[in-house]
């Protein structure tokens, strides 16, 4: 495999990763009913027909540069 082929399949990773997730959720939601989600700072169960209920609500995301180390403190 070239350098090249190697570097188009590793850029195709975030895209397939989404399309499984969406897979996997449209699965659950056939199988169980309902999923849980966060969306805008949300906790969310969504289900099958579409209609959602919140569960809690959230901080709203970190956004976190790629590449960036992060460290907890130690309590």
């Amino acid at each position: 495999m070239s350098e090249a082929e190697m570097l188009y399949l590793e850029a195709m990773i975030p895209e397939l990763a989404a399309a499984a997730f969406r897979l996997a959720e449209a699965e659950a939601l056939m199988t169980a009913g309902k999923v849980v989600k966060a969306v805008n700072g949300k906790v969310i169960e969504l289900y099958a027909d579409g209609s959602t209920r919140v569960l809690k609500e959230i901080e709203p995301p970190m956004p976190v540069t790629p590449g960036t180390k992060r460290y907890r403190k130690a309590s």
